[in-house]
């Protein structure tokens, strides 16, 4: 048993060191997404507004705002009737959640356990973003074994 789904909910927590101000201006704005999400977010992070991810391979996608509380949480749609709300707790340090609903059928269970490690993923990028290391999605070189993170 995943202790980070909950039926069709995935929920996943991270802190974040820094002030609120900042990891709003990673998780609410399209300009800070693009430093640890998708590798650019076009639009703007607005309630019944559309944003643009652009991925590494692949089409760009298109998501619908849904939902909007400044300096706190947003929600938008996802692939497959799924649903993503971003949202900061607490001050300094900021906890970070991620919480995705996803349609309680057979390929809404499929689609959330292949995506519960790429979510890890993200929100492991976003940590390394806001304490001043590599971009994960990237490979560097510089970074290795003796730094703490694996980079081919």
């Amino acid at each position: 048993m995943n202790p980070y789904i909950q039926g069709n909910i995935t929920k996943l927590k991270v802190l974040l060191p820094g002030e609120r101000k900042k990891a709003w201006q990673l998780v609410g704005t399209p300009q800070g997404m693009g430093k640890w999400f998708p590798l650019e977010c076009l639009g703007k992070i607005a309630k019944g507004e559309t944003i643009e991810f652009i991925w590494v391979a692949g089409a760009p996608e298109k998501f619908k705002v849904l939902d909007v509380k400044e300096n706190e949480s947003w929600e938008m749609e996802w692939v497959e009737g799924a649903k993503v709300k971003y949202h900061l707790e607490s001050e300094s340090p900021v906890i970070f959640s991620l919480e995705v609903s996803y349609p309680d059928n057979e390929q809404g269970k499929a689609t959330q356990l292949i995506e519960v490690a790429g979510w890890t993923f993200y929100l492991a990028n976003l940590k390394s973003v806001v304490m001043g290391g590599p971009d994960l999605r990237r490979k560097n070189s510089s970074y290795g074994w003796k730094e703490g993170f694996i980079d081919g």
